[in-house]
């Protein structure tokens, strides 16, 4: 999720906004929302239809003049609606900004502007309705106790090393199925003597625990030998849906992985030796623990840090984030097809993803030390060059094209952010006491060793 949405302006930033005549009031709705309401008088709508006549004037053709060259006052007969749409919206974006830097709030995405009119005196008004930042005074995340995460290298190794056999193993043909084997078998499928399913193949790897009639059932099966068995008709049968149905599944192959020899697996992966390989694949281990040490880290932080400060969150980002967090899932059914249970937890995350990019946010903005430096983008940059073997002037244009530079930097903000707190976190091993809070500011150099 992106950690910088919001239209941003600070007090002291020099900001050029033309001096309309304008009043803008901000009338508070509850919560997080807003409504700016924004009066121009009648110099200040002169000054924005004579610049939107100007606008239009650029890009209207008019019989008999070159595109761009009508006169004004032609363009402003000519194109009314054009022109008074223009100026409605230069008014309400310049009213919007000034309500940004004159009532110094952070505004959360776009502003909904509704009631735009012109008036017969002259004047121009509009509300527009917005959603701020929530204010966060961040607190209590120097000196946090965490407990340092139970990983094991050796158990992330041999699973790495096992996954290697089993990718570079070979496959060879069986008479009898046994567990973890492929196989291939067709089948037939009767209910109340109707066949509803004849010849259909499935390919699959069978496994202890699999029911009936494609699971353990078929083990010690030959190839060439048929079983029958009962199940409960998936809704896919539509009529017969839920009904009990005669299956007849007959085995047409059986493969099954032979891993390979050191030797073998040595030559298939092109190490120059068996020691060097697991030396190889014992260092991605170590840092794959690493990897996960700091998640876990970072989850116990977000935990405090939520538990620590209670705020109001957007709505909108709320429900924006739904969606991502949905997407993970693969969820994609219409809303009322959801499992509530899943429905439920998906809200729980997005909110909890939300709430971790504001108090992270705050925490930035609170601390110095950890703002992000031009070179530190640099860095990351350079490394996604050299991973994809372009230039680095190739990664950056590709990351402004696809207007994501702004989420590079916001990733390095986090980063930043969350190393700083494990910093100065006291970290608890297991069977260890944890420190009085006079001492639990001890900053640790390294805490993932």
């Amino acid at each position: 999720m992106e950690a910088n949405k919001g239209v941003k302006i600070e007090a002291n930033e020099e900001v050029k906004i033309e001096e309309w005549h304008h009043v803008v009031t901000v009338d508070d709705l509850g919560g997080l929302q807003r409504k700016l309401h924004v009066v121009y008088d009648s110099t200040g709508v002169d000054m924005a239809i004579d610049k939107a006549i100007k606008m239009v004037g650029k890009k209207v053709t008019i019989k008999g003049f070159r595109r761009g060259k009508a006169p004004k006052q032609l363009v402003k007969n000519y194109c009314k609606k054009e022109i008074e749409t223009t100026a409605s919206s230069l008014l309400a974006h310049e009213g919007f900004l000034h309500a940004c830097y004159e009532q110094k709030i952070q505004i959360l995405g776009k502003p909904d502007v509704k009631d735009a009119e012109f008036k017969l005196d002259g004047t121009f008004v509009c509300d527009m309705f917005v959603e701020v930042k929530p204010s966060i005074t961040p607190s209590g995340y120097v000196g946090l106790q965490l407990k340092d995460p139970e990983v094991d290298v050796d158990q992330i190794f041999n699973g790495s090393l096992e996954n290697a056999k089993q990718q570079h193993a070979t496959e060879v043909e069986k008479e009898e199925v046994e567990d973890n084997n492929d196989v291939l078998v067709s089948f037939v499928a009767m209910c109340k003597g109707e066949e509803v399913a004849a010849g259909q193949e499935h390919r699959f790897k069978i496994a202890k625990g699999q029911q009936p009639p494609f699971g353990e059932n078929l083990f010690g099966m030959k190839v060439g030998e048929s079983r029958e068995s009962e199940m409960i008709l998936p809704d896919n049968f539509r009529k017969h849906a839920g009904e009990l149905a005669q299956v007849i599944v007959s085995l047409k192959s059986v493969l099954a992985k032979v891993p390979p020899t050191n030797e073998e697996l040595v030559e298939r992966m092109k190490a120059p030796s068996y020691e060097e390989l697991e030396n190889m694949i014992r260092q991605h281990a170590e840092t794959e623990a690493n990897n996960r040490k700091r998640q876990a880290f970072e989850e116990m932080i977000v935990d405090k840090l939520i538990e620590l400060h209670d705020f109001e969150v957007p709505e909108t980002w709320v429900k924006d984030e739904e969606q991502y967090v949905g997407r993970q899932f693969n969820v994609v059914a219409q809303e009322g097809e959801i499992d509530e249970e899943l429905k439920k937890y998906i809200r729980k995350m997005a909110d909890r993803n939300v709430r971790r990019t504001f108090i992270l946010e705050a925490i930035y903005d609170a601390e110095q030390s950890v703002h992000v430096q031009q070179e530190e983008i640099d860095e990351v940059i350079k490394q996604e060059a050299e991973r994809s073997g372009v230039s680095t002037l190739i990664v950056k244009k590709e990351l402004k094209e696809k207007n994501m530079m702004d989420g590079v930097i916001g990733m390095v903000r986090h980063k930043k952010v969350v190393d700083f707190i494990l910093s100065q976190a006291q970290i608890i091993k297991e069977g260890e006491e944890a420190k009085q809070s006079e001492e639990s500011t001890e900053i640790l150099e390294n805490p993932l060793g």
